[in-house]
């Protein structure tokens, strides 16, 4: 077992252990005990099958200095990772995209985290998409469970989409110690009716 370990809870509570290789879920929720991207970037690293595709991660907690910082300490396991920046234009607005970075501004309603989606899209082609985080997300945004299923609909429909889109997996972080109960509940809910896998992280 490598230094992450990916632990899942099935619909009884039990405890099982996961090689994250063999994730097969086009779209999935990672629940993290830690909102550093350092062990984001080793838990990317441990996941084999996206080694030879095109990243793109989606931050709403780190700005693209502080990401770039970590990657050249940790090296990922894709040489093709592209970034949207939902964090510096709080502190510079005439920041200018280039091939390997958008900045956008903080998405915090589903019509605008939709956008930043469909823009990554368009920039970018990605096969695997990384939000950071869906929990920081839903603190701004504050969507209700109609609108998060909503939400989810949108990615499946993303995914399908193999005219406009290449993507192959969506990949949701969340850090449970950055929401209430109910969230974390009301998620874990809607996560089990629409069968969306949920794996801890332990680091």
């Amino acid at each position: 077992m490598s230094s992450t370990e990916i632990i899942a809870k099935n619909e009884n509570s039990n405890i099982h252990q996961f090689n994250i290789v063999d994730v097969s879920n086009k779209i999935f929720i990672a629940f993290q005990k830690s909102p550093e991207f350092s062990e984001t970037v080793k838990f990317l690293n441990n996941i084999d099958k996206i080694k030879s595709q095109n990243l793109c991660y989606i931050s709403i907690i780190s700005s693209y200095i502080h990401i770039e910082n970590v990657l050249f300490s940790i090296p990922p396991i894709s040489k093709n990772i592209y970034i949207v920046d939902c964090v510096s234009k709080l502190l510079v607005d005439n920041l200018k995209d280039n091939f390997n970075v958008i900045f956008r501004n903080s998405p915090n309603s589903f019509d605008k985290i939709k956008k930043v989606f469909l823009d990554a899209i368009s920039f970018f082609s990605p096969q695997v998409v990384i939000l950071d985080s869906l929990s920081q997300f839903l603190n701004y945004s504050n969507l209700d469970s109609d609108e998060l299923i909503k939400l989810f609909l949108f990615f499946r429909e993303t995914i399908s989409d193999k005219k406009n889109s290449n993507i192959e997996k969506i990949i949701l972080l969340f850090n449970e110690k950055l929401s209430s109960d109910k969230k974390n509940n009301d998620l874990k809910n809607i996560c089990k009716n629409m069968n969306i896998d949920c794996f801890y992280i332990e680091n």
